[in-house]
């Protein structure tokens, strides 16, 4: 009895536990079936632009070799920003193929005809001018601007003479840069010819040509008469005129026909005068003039005078 009352419990239970498995599975099934509608309407729903399977999503692929590769994409948590419609279009930086270039253009210089290579402006600085044996002048041309050093010719140096064309090529400061285009003294020389250096511009222009040195002031000379002493006799006066040739000048007593002349020493004397007579006396040149500083000199009988020239 005991054993069939065992046995009696255990189909009871077995009885009561299978009703309860019923609804697990039922629920288990629901739960597959909206996993995979959800995952069929994402996969719908999520536009696609590659053969990528969905993210979070694992796939299976096949090698040759029957093996199975699993990949394992993790989505991110964050939730993009939409894309935009449509994207500013950037402005590409031109490189030095697509630069622009500019073409440099260089006019024609035109050549001018050599004016103010003149021998009357000699006296405005003689180191500029040339001027040959045979009578040719000219102005010299100079390598550098400070005009310190002349440009060479195949025989001495470049030389621009009136009538000779140049191209200006720069000035300043009153100097002109230059090339030689016709050269009259040098025609077929090599170095000459197309030739570069500086010039004084006034020099090929004959324009603001520079002033002429002032004439200088000369210097006034005359003759200074004094007295050296009482030594000779009481109706003669004496002279010696130092500084100057003196031969053939003359000095004589004013009012009275006593003259006394210079010999090539400079030395001259009178007589006729009472004793140690107070007179004036005036000095003349050669030609009869008076001389400067030598008229109307006091003097008496006894006096030995001396005439220094200063200029």
């Amino acid at each position: 009895m005991i054993d069939s009352d065992s046995d009696e419990k255990k189909e009871l239970e077995i009885s009561l536990d299978q009703p309860t498995q019923i609804p697990y599975m039922l629920i288990g099934a629901v739960v597959l079936a909206l996993s995979l509608t959800f995952l069929l309407l994402y996969t719908w729903l999520t536009p696609s632009v590659s053969n990528d399977p969905p993210e979070g999503v694992s796939v299976s692929t096949v090698t040759p070799s029957n093996q199975v590769e699993r990949f394992q994409v993790v989505m991110p948590s964050s939730t993009l920003a939409p894309l935009p419609t449509s994207r500013p279009t950037a402005t590409l930086v031109p490189t030095l193929a697509e630069a622009p270039t500019s073409t440099v253009v260089i006019p024609d210089l035109e050549a001018v005809v050599v004016l103010g290579v003149k021998r009357e402006y000699l006296n405005r600085g003689s180191r500029y001018f040339f001027q040959g044996q045979s009578g040719s002048f000219g102005a010299y041309l100079w390598s550098d601007s400070a005009l310190s050093m002349k440009a060479p010719a195949s025989n001495g140096h470049a030389v621009i003479s009136n009538g000779d064309q140049v191209v200006i090529l720069n000035q300043s400061d009153g100097i002109a840069e230059v090339r030689i285009v016709t050269n009259a003294l040098d025609p077929e020389d090599p170095i000459v010819i197309g030739a570069t250096g500086y010039i004084p511009l006034w020099l090929i222009t004959d324009q603001n040509v520079p002033p002429p040195p002032p004439t200088p002031t000369p210097r006034r000379e005359y003759l200074w008469v004094r007295r050296l002493n009482g030594n000779d006799d009481p109706t003669c006066i004496s002279m010696q005129i130092i500084g100057i040739n003196a031969a053939g000048w003359s000095f004589r007593v004013d009012g009275m026909n006593l003259i006394g002349t210079f010999d090539n020493a400079g030395n001259a004397r009178l007589c006729g005068l009472a004793p140690e007579q107070e007179v004036t006396i005036t000095v003349y040149n050669q030609n009869g003039q008076v001389v400067p500083g030598g008229r109307g000199v006091p003097a008496r009988g006894r006096d030995i005078m001396i005439g220094e020239w200063r200029r």
